[in-house]
């Protein structure tokens, strides 16, 4: 089952994964939907995606030249962002956490998340929910079993 998701999220430097260089079968959106309103939609249904597929190919041959615009999602500096990214990282793990390699890779994408948002944050009231996010993640799964 995590053959796909297993290589594609495990090949992701920071977690991050973008629609732009991807080819889909238009089968895989007769159920599927991106989120609406949310920024890095794409964050959110990517192991969805990769499970409903069985069989995947990846190139190394440059076939697409991304532009970047300024007021792209790419140079987007808000903490709307930052949240839906975190939030999207979060369905990923809930989807992933059985699987011990591809759960603590989550797991730390989640956490490197939070500190990128907390450092960001000016609201001492979302530092401190924050912080709890950060703590609970953290040792809710070294009761799980997830080894650092």
């Amino acid at each position: 089952m995590l053959g796909c998701i297993g290589y594609h999220i495990g090949s992701f430097r920071k977690g991050d994964v973008v629609a732009w260089n991807k080819l889909y079968r238009r089968e895989i959106w007769s159920t599927l939907r991106y989120p609406v309103g949310k920024i890095h939609e794409d964050e959110f249904v990517i192991v969805d995606v990769l499970q409903s597929v069985n069989k995947s190919v990846v190139l190394d041959k440059v076939l697409y030249y991304y532009r970047q615009r300024e007021g792209s999602i790419v140079n987007e500096k808000e903490l709307k962002a930052a949240y839906d990214a975190l939030e999207a990282f979060e369905l990923r793990y809930d989807k992933l956490k059985s699987d011990k390699v591809l759960g603590t890779r989550s797991l730390t994408i989640i956490l490197k998340y939070i500190i990128n948002i907390y450092n960001r944050e000016n609201s001492k009231c979302k530092k401190r929910e924050l912080l709890r996010k950060y703590r609970d993640y953290f040792f809710k799964d070294k009761k799980g079993g997830i080894s650092w």
